[in-house]
């Protein structure tokens, strides 16, 4: 015999995002999410958006996506931004993907910061912070250019790519999980913009160097101007320390930027 209505437990608002305490909701649900899921739950209703706009959840964001905006002065940096971290990872992570949208600056623009990853299946190998001023000759009458690596210098990574290399399976390997992050932030106009493809658009060897030439690139709108930024990683032919080891090391990482 079914219960009387009386008798029938109520479901109602048991379901209700308000039952839930707020202290479960920031330490063991919004922690989990990553940046896109963390803004779409901001838009589900005030009381999640409320709890989504805590910096201290878009800043471990932040920092787990692009592990070199540790950097003390890159969070300086973003600590201005209009919303801190939150305005930060939205320059930086546009959700609709493609092209981005950059409005021309009022004013002058005296120094760009460059933070910078590079990750091999999800581990990274590769993390830099660098400025670079934008007022002297030789910066505003040439496309941009940004070196990370000075010359002659080689930066040895703890990847093993023996198998790879003499199976020749080193060219897919790389395409499916080398990637990188190219931050460009703006101190002045308080903006960013990641302008690399996560994963390379070609990967080639030098035919007569044995270097291997990975090519990141993004088209960046400006105005009513496109932009098209390219970042290479240079590798050097990989070095055999043992007989079963043989260790990327990367030569040269750059930023092109020009319309």
């Amino acid at each position: 015999m079914l219960p009387s209505t009386a008798e029938q437990p109520s479901h109602t608002g048991s379901c209700d995002i308000n039952a839930v305490s707020s202290d479960v909701i920031l330490t063991h649900i919004l922690t989990r999410l990553d940046g896109a899921s963390l803004a779409a739950v901001s838009c589900t209703c005030s009381h999640l958006h409320s709890f989504s706009s805590e910096e201290s959840l878009w800043k471990k964001t932040c920092t787990a996506t692009w592990p070199s905006t540790s950097d003390t002065r890159v969070q300086s940096i973003i600590s201005t931004f209009p919303s801190g971290h939150r305005s930060f990872f939205s320059d930086c992570f546009p959700f609709l993907g493609g092209e981005i949208d950059l409005t021309p600056p009022s004013v002058d623009t005296t120094e760009l910061i460059s933070a910078v990853d590079i990750h091999y299946k999800d581990e990274v190998i590769f993390s830099k912070v660098q400025a670079t001023e934008t007022i002297s000759g030789w910066f505003l009458c040439s496309p941009m250019r940004v070196d990370l690596v000075e010359p002659k210098e080689l930066i040895t990574t703890r990847v093993s790519l023996i198998d790879q290399w003499e199976n020749d399976t080193w060219k897919d390997d790389l395409e499916e999980n080398l990637s990188l992050s190219w931050i460009l932030i703006d101190p002045t106009c308080k903006r960013a913009a990641d302008v690399s493809t996560r994963k390379p658009v070609s990967v080639q060897r030098h035919w007569l160097t044995g270097e291997v030439h990975v090519r990141f690139s993004t088209i960046l709108v400006v105005g009513e101007e496109q932009v098209e930024f390219t970042v290479t990683v240079v590798l050097a032919a990989f070095n055999r320390r043992e007989e079963d080891t043989a260790t990327m090391q990367i030569r040269e990482r750059s930023v092109g930027g020009g319309g």
